[in-house]
C-alpha cells in the first residue's frame, strides 16, 4: 500500500484498470527489454490513465509502451519485447508448447496465480553463466520445466510447485521425524530431505 502510495495510485484504480486475466512474460534473465505484461482491459480508458499516472511519477525513466492485439493490451518498456509477442501471436506461441501444457497439467484449474519457467532456456542461461548449474538444478539430468500455483484454501493460501526432469536422480518421498519437536503454534514450517547432500552438490560447482 505504501508502494502504491508512492507512485500516486490506488489498488482500486489498479483492480479497475485490468482485466480478468493479467500476464507477465520473461523472454530472457539478462539484457534490456525482455519483459512484458498482458491484460485484457474491461475498461481501456481507466488503463491508459493508469498507465499515464505512473509514468508521470516515474519522470525520467521513460514512457510506457502499449499496443492493442485482438482486445489485449501488451505493455512494455522497449518495443523489441512487444514487438516479440506480436510474432508469438502471429505464430509459434507458449499456447503450443507441448512443455507448457503438460506442466499446467500439474496445477490447480482454480488457482489465483500460475507460474511456468522453461526448463531448456532456463538451462542455457544458467549454464552461460555458472558452467553447469542447470545439471546440478536437475540431479545431474535435464531440466524441463519448473511450474507452480497459490490457491485459495479456507484457511490460508496453498502453494504448489512441479519440477519436471529426464534422467538424473529422484527425489525420496520421507516422513520428517523431527515434526515432534516443533511447536503448534509455530508461524511457519518447512522440513527438507537430505539437503546437505544437496548444498554439497551444488556447490560443488565453483560459479556458485
Amino acid at each position: 500500500q505504501q508502494g502504491l502510495q508512492a507512485g500516486g495510485v490506488t489498488l482500486e484504480e489498479i483492480q479497475a484498470a485490468l482485466g480478468g486475466e493479467t500476464d507477465f512474460a520473461f523472454l530472457s534473465f539478462m539484457g534490456e527489454g525482455q519483459a512484458f505484461g498482458l491484460t485484457q482491459a474491461e475498461d481501456q480508458a481507466r488503463l491508459d490513465s493508469l498507465i499515464q499516472k505512473l509514468d508521470e511519477a516515474n519522470e525520467g525513466s521513460g514512457d510506457t509502451l502499449k499496443e492493442e492485439i485482438d482486445g489485449w493490451t501488451i505493455i512494455s518498456d522497449n518495443q523489441a519485447a512487444i514487438d516479440a509477442a506480436k510474432r508469438a501471436h502471429e505464430g509459434d506461441s507458449l499456447a503450443e508448447a507441448d512443455a507448457f501444457e503438460e506442466a499446467m497439467g500439474d496445477l490447480s484449474g482454480d488457482a489465483l496465480f500460475r507460474f511456468f519457467l522453461d526448463g531448456a532456456a532456463l538451462s542455457r542461461q544458467l549454464d552461460a553463466q555458472t558452467q553447469g548449474a542447470a545439471s546440478s538444478l536437475a540431479g545431474g539430468g535435464r531440466l524441463e520445466s519448473i511450474a507452480g500455483d497459490v490457491t485459495a484454501e479456507d484457511d490460508g493460501f496453498g502453494f504448489n510447485m512441479v519440477t519436471r526432469t529426464s534422467g538424473g536422480t529422484e527425489p525420496k518421498t520421507y516422513t520428517s521425524e523431527l515434526l515432534s519437536l516443533v511447536p503448534a503454534d509455530v508461524l511457519v514450517y518447512a522440513s527438507f530431505s537430505g539437503l546437505g547432500n544437496q548444498l554439497k552438490q551444488v556447490s560443488s560447482n565453483p560459479q556458485l
